[in-house]
C-alpha cells in the first residue's frame, strides 16, 4: 500500500507541476 501511496503522490505533483506551468505560460504571453 505504501508503494502504491508513492504512485499516487508522484501523480499529483506532476498535475500541479503541469497545472503551475500552464499558468506561467497564460501569464506571460511572451
Amino acid at each position: 500500500q505504501e508503494h502504491n501511496f508513492e504512485r499516487y503522490a508522484a501523480n499529483q505533483v506532476d498535475m500541479f507541476g503541469t497545472a503551475y506551468d500552464y499558468g506561467e505560460i497564460v501569464s506571460d504571453p511572451s
